[in-house]
């Protein structure tokens, strides 16, 4: 298993941010925007090597490609011109990105084990404020069928599921009701006896946070690792 203390960590994995963009996100445009941003530039700062982090959303279908990359006020721009629109179906733009990833292993374990084995594992960040419209255990279940598929797709060097994939849930905002939607989706899939592949944690929207401070710099690297090492995950 990579080592879950260091940064590189994320060598072994694909980085997805899933950004909420629905019409619930309105009052957290700034915050998402910061958020954004911030992640990106963390990652670029840290000479990302676990492929190339995209940037996907909840209902749009513009994907960012190489997001570590791309200038924060790029970043920015694009979601501000990306209409906040429709209603937070976390699940079905969950599945949308799991069912990419199988059929990425799918296709290379066709085309070599080489191939299968040189496929990194996947690392889902979502940022939303948690006012879903599916509620956490219909998140679950649209997205088991897939997780169960994936059950068989395990690489040596990652010795699990729980390693293989890992959904970051980054909340915007303080609304008690998105904290616990978040809350009982990470119970949902303990419930259903899945792997415990979620991890949640609190955005900082403190507009004069300094992101270069020590307490800073562990709630990001909560974010980008969470998901993937148990000591990092509450």
């Amino acid at each position: 298993m990579p080592n879950s203390k260091n940064i590189t960590t994320l060598e072994h994995y694909d980085t997805v941010f899933l950004l909420d963009d629905s019409n619930r996100m309105l009052n957290e445009l700034a915050d998402a925007k910061a958020a954004v941003t911030t992640l990106a530039a963390e990652v670029k700062s840290n000479t990302f090597k676990g492929g190339e982090p995209s940037l996907r959303f909840f209902n749009s279908e513009m994907v960012v490609s190489n997001v570590g990359n791309v200038e924060p006020n790029i970043l920015a721009r694009l979601y501000s011109e990306n209409t906040l629109d429709g209603a937070a179906y976390l699940g079905q733009a969950l599945k949308k990105v799991l069912d990419n990833y199988f059929n990425t292993l799918h296709e290379a374990l066709k085309e070599s084990a080489t191939r299968f084995d040189s496929v990194k594992g996947l690392n889902v960040i979502v940022i939303s404020n948690g006012n879903f419209a599916d509620k956490p255990s219909k998140i679950v279940n649209t997205i088991l069928p897939t997780i169960q598929q994936l059950k068989r797709f395990t690489r040596p060097s990652l010795e699990s599921l729980e390693r293989h994939i890992g959904i970051q849930l980054v909340q915007l905002g303080d609304d008690k009701m998105g904290a616990d939607a978040m809350r009982k989706l990470d119970e949902e899939t303990k419930l259903n006896d899945s792997e415990d592949i979620f991890d949640t944690t609190q955005w900082d929207s403190d507009p004069n946070v300094k992101w270069d401070s020590k307490s800073a710099k562990a709630t990001l690297r909560k974010i980008l690792l969470g998901a993937l090492a148990e000591r990092l995950d509450d």
